[in-house]
């Protein structure tokens, strides 16, 4: 096709550097936010809003990623995705028509439960006690109480972006 326009640039499989691959092409606008990481420590992370489609981008990685984690205490039974939870959060206060989370480059196999948790769901031991899951207590959950979740969160359109069939 020797009359055809070729258009070359990077993207991600939703981990590391998916907020770097959208920006240039979108026009979108980064906007940093406190969070937790995967050991709960302190950190930001950005969110992308693209304003002409009220869309919001997150990198899990960049909240609860495995490049945030020091190899010797790289365990994902201890780590949590509750800073992409509170990402979600901060997105939702943007007042977005979607939320898209990047989902590679996780340093947590919690499922998501810590991401929950930070937007309000509480995960309830045998003995009635809140607690944060992690990959490593999943198997404590006897009860999920949705009472306390964001408002906002029901009706949202949230998109998982990755590469892998899960």
């Amino acid at each position: 096709f020797p009359d055809a326009a070729v258009y070359s640039f990077p993207v991600s499989d939703g981990g590391d550097g998916l907020l770097d691959a959208i920006q240039p092409h979108t026009g979108a606008v980064r906007q940093s936010c406190p969070v937790r990481g995967p050991l709960g420590k302190p950190l930001h992370a950005d969110i992308l809003w693209i304003p002409g489609s009220r869309t919001a981008v997150i990198e899990s990685a960049a909240a609860s990623g495995l490049v945030l984690v020091p190899g010797s205490s790289r365990n994902p039974l201890k780590t949590t995705t509750h800073g992409t939870g509170e990402l979600i959060l901060h997105a939702l206060s943007m007042n977005p028509g979607r939320i898209l989370v990047g989902l590679g480059g996780s340093a947590s196999c919690d499922g998501g439960t810590g991401a929950a948790s930070a937007a309000g769901v509480r995960f309830l031991d045998a003995r009635g006690r809140n607690f944060l899951p992690r990959g490593g207590n999943l198997s404590r959950i006897r009860a999920i109480d949705l009472s306390g979740r964001h408002p906002d969160i029901a009706g949202m359109i949230i998109e998982g972006l990755c590469d892998v069939d899960n």
